[in-house]
């Protein structure tokens, strides 16, 4: 039988469509959702999502749906032009509220940077995102029904200094660290991965590109009865090229392979690894764009097995009219996890997962916009214990800033 949302989360969202025409015809938008200080601009802005879930639990048996509301104020602090140099540093307080299971009630941070900035021959470009949330645990690490406080971060810097007109030499360092609660069976897992290149410059908009790279990975048990596991080290390369293809196709395309091993010499996954990141424009309103990745990473259910993993986004947009205040969306995400050569229960295991989604989205105004989406996920695993399940979700919702 389909709930509706309560009286109070309905009004709620009233409140909030009259609010926003109301303080447009008092103001001018700009007035009141961009401010600057010296040269910072400072933008704030809000958004509420109401959400109808299918299976909140993520459960395969005794599924349990829910209506969630979703509350995000944010403000975002920006320095610089968008085409020149720039830093952006964002934050998004997420106030996520279940209907009827209380217990997954939440509030989320999250922040994040992103830059680029010229000096002479120098280019330094980087992005950092930090996420503290709660719930439950989905696709490769739900093998239990905990729901886990958890810390995630991602950082990336790379620098690139211009040799002469056709070289240039490239050094990259990327940081992740997957922070779980104390008490959790999932283990903390840091990496880091340093990367040094050369690119040659076959024109103004195209290059090629051969990188090496070396990384370690430091896992750390979450519970005091576990065994500690070891440490991994990671050493490969790619080549590639990056750059305008055509004036239509864009991207960059990596080729190439990395070999892991463990401090406790047990064997660890060496594999051919790829990385794509293409956009095809079919015309001013439509665009296609493709991500793939090929990896192998340390679990964070087990630091002594590795696994290979694929995963590949495709991305169809289609803007409407001359003003594109219209648009629709239908993307897909597929991810296979291979933990090949591994014993005890996690041998010869292979997990699957793909979602589909499709959105229409209204640009009510340049400050204003709303949206429906549709979405579909699927999980499937041979591990022992664990649970596949799959989830239907849809969503409203309303978006306020610049």
């Amino acid at each position: 039988m389909i709930r509706w949302p309560n009286k109070q989360i309905s009004m709620a969202i009233g409140l909030i469509v009259s609010t926003a025409a109301s303080s447009a015809s008092a103001l001018e938008p700009y007035d009141v959702l961009a401010h600057s200080v010296g040269p910072v601009q400072l933008r704030p802005q809000f958004s509420v999502k109401e959400t109808y879930d299918s299976n909140v639990f993520l459960r395969e048996e005794e599924v349990v749906d829910d209506f969630i509301t979703a509350v995000e104020p944010g403000l975002t602090a920006f320095i610089g032009h968008p085409d020149g140099n720039y830093i952006s540093l964002n934050y998004t307080l997420s106030r996520i509220q279940h209907l009827d299971q209380t217990i997954l009630t939440r509030t989320d941070h999250r922040a994040g940077l992103i830059g680029t900035w010229e000096i002479g021959r120098v280019t330094i470009q980087g992005q950092d995102s930090v996420r503290a949330s709660s719930g439950v645990v989905g696709r490769s690490l739900r093998t239990t029904t905990e729901i886990v406080d958890r810390i995630l971060q991602n950082h990336d810097y790379t620098v690139a200094v211009e040799l002469s007109p056709k070289t240039s030499f490239t050094l990259g360092g990327e940081y992740r660290d997957w922070n779980f609660e104390s008490d959790s069976t999932l283990l903390d897992v840091a990496s880091w991965r340093g990367t040094g290149g050369v690119r040659y410059h076959l024109s103004p908009e195209l290059s090629l590109l051969s990188e090496a790279f070396y990384g370690q990975s430091y896992p750390e048990e979450n519970q005091p009865t576990s065994r500690q596991s070891p440490d991994s080290e990671v050493v490969g390369g790619f080549f590639g090229a990056i750059g305008e293809f055509t004036p239509k196709f864009t991207g960059e395309a990596r080729i190439g392979y990395e070999a892991r091993d463990f401090e406790d010499e047990t064997d660890g996954p060496s594999a051919l690894v790829g990385e794509l990141d293409l956009t095809y424009d079919l015309s001013d309103n439509t665009h296609f764009s493709l991500i793939y990745s090929r990896r192998t990473q340390q679990s964070a259910q087990s630091g002594r097995v590795s696994y290979e993993s694929d995963e590949i986004d495709f991305q169809w947009q289609q803007e409407f009219g001359v003003a594109k205040r219209w648009s629709t969306t239908v993307g897909s995400t597929l991810e296979f996890r291979a933990y090949e050569g591994t014993t005890g229960r996690f041998s010869d295991r292979n997990d699957e997962f793909y979602s589909a989604y499709a959105e229409l989205n209204y640009q009510i105004q340049l400050w204003l916009s709303t949206g429906f989406r549709y979405e579909f996920d699927n999980f499937a695993t041979t591990l022992t214990r664990s649970q596949d399940y799959h989830v239907h979700r849809v969503s409203v919702n309303l978006s306020v800033g610049y």
